[in-house]
């Protein structure tokens, strides 16, 4: 297998790069001018992986994931590839009868990380997951407050 390919993921980086996701769905040719274009499938992996960033963070995941954490940067390199085909097939003149199957992939990808069926070997955010948990109630919304 080849090694995972990391670009500083965590920070609005991608996970993956364009090739790997030209790699993966061969219907398109990507150039300058293409539609969408190579700068376009750029976006779309930005966009993606900021998308798995943000569900990476609402689970309470350190970012950006460490190199050693090879497992959970090969997975997100796999969403990030997903999520690259689904914005481009939403973004091309025609869909060539994948867009829908690629939205609904992508929207499973996001599911199953955002559930926690996938568990990720990569440390815990201390710093900002346990306020957002943790604490303790407030006179406002304490149960035993006399009104």
């Amino acid at each position: 297998m080849s090694p995972v390919t990391f670009l500083d993921g965590g920070d609005g980086e991608a996970y993956a790069t364009a090739s790997q996701v030209a790699g993966r769905d061969r219907g398109f040719t990507f150039t300058a001018t293409s539609k969408p274009s190579i700068g376009d499938l750029d976006d779309f992996l930005t966009q993606s992986a900021a998308e798995l960033d943000g569900i990476l963070r609402a689970r309470g995941y350190q970012l950006p994931i460490p190199t050693t954490a090879t497992q959970a940067l090969e997975l997100l390199q796999s969403y990030n590839i997903t999520g690259a085909i689904a914005l481009m097939q939403l973004s091309a003149p025609t869909g060539g009868g994948k867009r829908d199957d690629a939205l609904k992939l992508w929207a499973q990808c996001k599911r199953m990380l955002a559930s926690g069926e996938v568990m990720l070997d990569t440390p815990s955010d201390t710093q900002t997951a346990l306020p957002r948990y943790g604490g303790s109630p407030t006179a406002m919304f304490d149960r035993y407050m006399d009104l």
